[in-house]
């Protein structure tokens, strides 16, 4: 019978133990009956530090003593907690004493051994700091063993003895940080060949990127509220705060399970819908980073996908399905995801063999000098450990991330890009500006924030995918591409036929549709660029295509005088909308999908009913064309541009009777293409080389957004409003941040706005 051993994972979030049996299996040890021990500490009114859910609990009545995530304070030296100073590595053993006591008291006696994982990328500093703390919670001096070497041993014993020199690929995204891992198999152990670290892409980024999607909405609905919310003060705000960030977290776990959940906003006292879809939406940005470090990882290590014995999937964030779909999507192998991915890391530890190191020298409790460090004790051959930047103490989900969407009622995107962080392009200050009382109202720089370069033609449609961190945009070079906001980066491009004229998104963000190809067809997509279905039926080009709202149907404008309406799960056509004498300019449905309105180079505009596919009305436009329309976001206002007849600008129009609703906007101006804010307050037009804001309400305008060299093409709205994307004959799209600006403009000061474009029209740096 063997001696019992002690295996420990203490992570960021949560900390698993587990503990040789008398056969020498390891088993989970179990706290307040669940094998997940929250690494949480919290310091009460007397300074005693409680840990686990004791800590949680104790958050609600002391959160300023409350640290959740202690692990990424490694290199902080001391936690500041209720005021009182603590040693980093005092907070490390009051966790790891919770773990001792539970041990000792299954075995039956002190433990003669203990394991503890870390980081590959880890030093000998950083190990001595956690040895130092297991020593003083009363374990014995611990060996160390990287986390990618447990996991690769944890994988043997779940698919296998592995073979010398096998290789496989550990991909670990947990609560803080994400590593992917490439290990080789040396017969009783293995080595790691290359890793690759984010210590700021893991479930707590999918957390706050979640807050922010809500933030977008509530701060609008009351910015003060919200401010209590995101940055809270009062120990009353700070347990709301921590309550709201509890319940972000076990809805994100849900929807591994389930298609939506309800979140909890507290002071608001409002249930928030999220969907699986606007998870994944929201996540996809943080998973594409993990994916280009995993391939990173490869690459450094000389190991091609298809030479890999397997890809294993650990961490409890690794549950999202996005996360594995992703990964066999760009390797082209399917990984391991096992049960409990939480539990992979401490397993393996007991079973890495000769892979452990000698114990590892532990230092005093107490803040320790920072010398140059030797070379670290676990194996890892490439690249050396490289420590990660120090983080600080204050680390509340909602703090920076959030700090923009507070104060001006921004989406996430705005506040990443607007507030400096992103450091790839000089956008957001050169090449562009804006004309009005709007500059004087914002009192900083151009609201351009990023220029995307890469279609070599004129893009002719673009449409934000939900959560606003992506962009489809179609151009006349043939291809599609779906943006990343924040990076500037694109997948693809993906070849969609000769030409291209327009694109849309489903309203659950998984379908795109194109049109404009020369065999006269639409083309409905995924959004990693796979062509599902092909719509045929047309016989002249494809000029505008747009989703119902349920996301069943999509409807096309062609230049045949015809619309048509297509079942996008089949690509069947449902029926054929004719009435038109001359090419279909555009398409929109009404919010409720009960009306689709088109527009013509007839100069009229159609409503009509799509479950018949009848006429409900014919409304003259007085132009001799009509370009584009949209429908307000109530449905009970269509804006339209045109042009012909000496008479453009932008034209109202009641919905109910098709009469005209306003003064024509700007009438001595020809748009391209008009569009609704997502909240009716305002409209966006393409004139010229440039595109324009009005409040609808009073015909005036609020914006002029210079920078363009050539005709813009195409405008879009992300789903709040706060960004506008616009597309030109120079082959180049932008992006602005529209919605401080325009809300901070009554109609009162907009009807004194003045003018003249203070932009240059140089080009911005480019962003490929």
């Amino acid at each position: 019978m063997s001696a019992p051993r002690l295996g420990v994972d203490f992570g960021t979030s949560t900390t698993v133990a587990v503990l040789s049996g008398p056969d020498g299996r390891p088993r989970p040890l179990v706290f307040d009956g669940t094998e997940l021990l929250p690494s949480a500490v919290c310091a009460d009114e007397h300074g005693t530090l409680l840990v686990g859910r004791d800590a949680v609990h104790a958050a609600r009545a002391y959160p300023g003593g409350y640290e959740p995530h202690p692990k990424r304070s490694v290199d902080d030296g001391t936690l500041l907690l209720g005021g009182k100073e603590f040693p980093v590595s005092e907070v490390f053993a009051a966790v790891l004493r919770r773990v001792a006591a539970e041990a000792e008291r299954v075995a039956g006696a002190p433990l003669p051994g203990a394991v503890l994982t870390c980081p590959a990328g880890w030093g000998s500093r950083r190990q001595a700091v956690l040895a130092g703390a297991a020593v003083a919670a009363g374990l014995p001096a611990p060996r160390m063993v990287a986390e990618p070497v447990a996991a690769g041993c944890s994988f043997a014993g779940v698919a296998g003895a592995a073979p010398p020199g096998a290789r496989l690929l550990v991909y670990d995204l947990g609560a803080g940080t994400f590593d992917a891992s490439v290990v080789r198999s040396t017969g009783d152990g293995f080595e790691v060949l290359a890793e690759h670290g984010l210590p700021d892409a893991g479930g707590l980024d999918i957390d706050a990127a979640i807050a922010g999607h809500l933030g977008a909405v509530y701060a609008q609905r009351d910015a003060a509220a919200w401010q209590r919310l995101a940055r809270p003060e009062t120990p009353a705000d700070r347990r709301a705060a921590h309550a709201f960030r509890e319940d972000v977290r076990i809805g994100k776990e849900m929807l591994s399970r389930t298609a939506s959940t309800l979140l909890h906003v507290p002071i608001f006292d409002d249930d928030a819908l999220l969907t699986r879809v606007q998870l994944e939406q929201l996540a996809l940005p943080i998973l594409e980073r993990t994916m280009r470090a995993t391939q990173t990882a490869l690459r450094e290590s000389g190991v091609a996908p298809g030479d890999l014995a397997g890809i294993f999937m650990v961490g409890g964030a690794s549950r999202m399905p996005l996360a594995a779909t992703l990964l066999h999507r760009r390797l082209g192998v399917a990984p391991v995801v096992v049960e409990r991915p939480e539990l992979v890391v401490a397993e393996g530890s007991l079973l890495a063999g000769s892979t452990l190191t000698a114990p590892v020298a532990p230092v005093a409790p107490a803040p320790a000098p920072a010398p140059a460090e030797p070379p670290a004790p676990v194996v890892v051959q490439a690249p050396a450990p490289v420590e990660a930047p120090k983080r600080r103490r204050s680390r509340l989900l909602l703090a920076g991330v959030l700090a923009a969407a507070v104060a001006v009622a921004a989406v996430t995107v705005t506040a990443v890009l607007w507030n400096g962080r992103d450091h790839d392009s000089g956008a957001a200050s050169s090449g562009g500006g804006w004309s009005g009382d709007s500059a004087a109202a914002a009192g900083s720089g151009s609201p351009l924030l990023r220029v995307l370069t890469g279609h070599t033609g004129e893009v002719t449609g673009l449409a934000f995918l939900p959560g606003g961190t992506q962009l489809a945009s179609e151009s006349n070079d043939a291809t599609l591409r779906v943006w990343n906001v924040l990076s500037g980066t694109s997948t693809g491009p993906f070849t969609s036929g000769k030409g291209g004229y327009c694109v849309a998104v489903s309203p659950d963000g998984r379908t795109i549709a194109t049109g404009g190809n020369s065999d006269h067809s639409g083309r409905l997509w995924t959004v990693a660029g796979d062509n599902t279905v092909t719509l045929t039926g047309h016989q002249q080009w494809i000029r505008a295509v747009a989703f119902s709202p349920d996301g069943n149907t999509v409807a096309t404008g062609s230049f045949d005088d015809t619309a048509r309406l297509w079942d996008v799960h089949t690509g069947k056509q449902k029926s054929v909308l004719q009435g038109h004498n001359a090419s279909v300019y555009d398409v929109a449905f009404a919010p409720d999908g009960r009306t689709i309105a088109t527009s013509s180079a007839d100069g009229t505009i159609r409503l009509w009913d799509p479950a018949s596919a009848r006429t409900l009305r014919t409304i003259d436009a007085g132009w001799v064309g009509v370009s584009s329309v949209s429908f307000s976001p109530d449905g009970k206002t269509l804006a339209a541009v045109g042009y012909g007849n000496s008479s453009g600008g932008i034209k109202l129009f009641d919905v109910a009777s098709g009469a005209p609703a306003r003064p024509t906007i700007e009438p001595e101006t020809t748009f391209e293409v008009v569009r609704y804010s997502p909240d009716g307050r305002h409209v966006a037009a393409a004139a010229v080389d440039e595109a324009r804001i009005y409040d609808p309400s009073a015909g005036t305008s609020l914006l002029t957004l210079t920078g363009h060299t050539k005709k813009v093409m195409s405008v879009a709205y992300n789903f709040d409003g706060s960004v506008l994307a616009t597309g030109s004959e120079d082959h180049t799209i932008r992006l602005w941040h529209t919605g401080p600006y325009a809300s901070a403009i009554s109609p009162s000061a907009a009807a004194s706005a003045g003018s003249g474009t203070v932009g240059q029209n140089a080009p911005a740096p480019a962003v490929s």
